[in-house]
């Protein structure tokens, strides 16, 4: 798995820039939220693991991201951890344990478990409503 680190980090979002997308200057890539499966904070850097099975590591902390994306799709679900719902694929609610699109499992803190226990009923009690 390839691991890059990237010192330097900057987001622009000019007006006709899609607000899906991240652009790293540094490196002339893009990666698009939905390419995200989840982001791992270690101390003060956070790994970024995409869909395509490759890892991004910046020199950031985990709380930037999460300034970054929130009110998106993406959920803090461990003081490590903030996962991409899109790839969410299952939920073992005894143990807390979250299965994603890439068979990674993160374990729920206790904390964080009930608030993302109560995101997806309201998202199942949403998909009932909507589908009747």
């Amino acid at each position: 798995m390839k691991n890059i680190i990237h010192e330097q980090f900057r987001v622009d979002f000019p007006t006709n820039f899609p607000p899906s997308l991240i652009r790293f200057f540094n490196n002339q890539s893009d990666i698009t939220f939905s390419d995200i499966i989840y982001l791992q904070g270690e101390i003060n850097y956070t790994h970024i693991y995409l869909s395509n099975g490759r890892k991004e590591t910046f020199a950031k902390s985990l709380k930037f991201f999460d300034n970054l994306l929130r009110n998106t799709h993406f959920v803090r679900v461990h003081r490590s951890f903030i996962i991409n719902r899109l790839h969410f694929r299952g939920y073992d609610a005894e143990l807390g344990k979250i299965m994603l699109t890439n068979n990674t499992k993160i374990f729920a803190s206790r904390r964080k478990k009930m608030e993302f226990e109560q995101l997806l009923f309201n998202h199942v009690a949403f998909q009932i409503r909507e589908n009747g």
